[in-house]
């Protein structure tokens, strides 16, 4: 499954209506019901409002002077937060809980113009508690 909750406290581009849910449910049910009906929750800047997530950004800092923002994917079993993609920029995925199976692909292009899925080369990563992967 592939959804991205589209109540008021989160992203507007999924398929579920904010309008159904009980006006007494409070955000938390909310996000609670969604998770279990297979949506990913997404929080963009985590450092901004962690202060787990400031001090991890801050030692990647520190230690790279690369600029660093931190996200934080919470998705059920059994689904993902995204079809294939690549991403722009350098990332690590740190697996904190259960596990999670990653199609990595390659060539990785930056072209406007997806590469064929016959023509990719991939292989399945399972991270599991603890894992890193760059």
């Amino acid at each position: 499954s592939n959804k991205s909750w589209p109540g008021q406290y989160g992203a507007m581009d999924g398929a579920m209506s904010p309008a159904g849910a009980s006006s007494r449910s409070t955000p938390q049910e909310e996000v609670h019901e969604a998770f279990l009906q297979g949506y990913s929750m997404v929080v963009n800047s985590l450092h901004r409002w962690s202060p787990v997530g400031k001090k991890l950004a801050n030692a990647l800092y520190n230690q790279t002077s690369i600029p660093v923002d931190v996200y934080l994917y919470l998705t059920p079993p059994h689904s993902f937060s995204y079809s294939l993609h690549y991403d722009v920029m350098d990332a690590f995925m740190i697996q904190l809980a259960g596990k999670k199976d990653w199609r990595i692909c390659s060539p990785r292009t930056f072209t406007m113009e997806p590469t064929p899925a016959d023509q990719l080369n991939c292989t399945v990563v399972t991270m599991q508690n603890g894992d890193v992967m760059y």
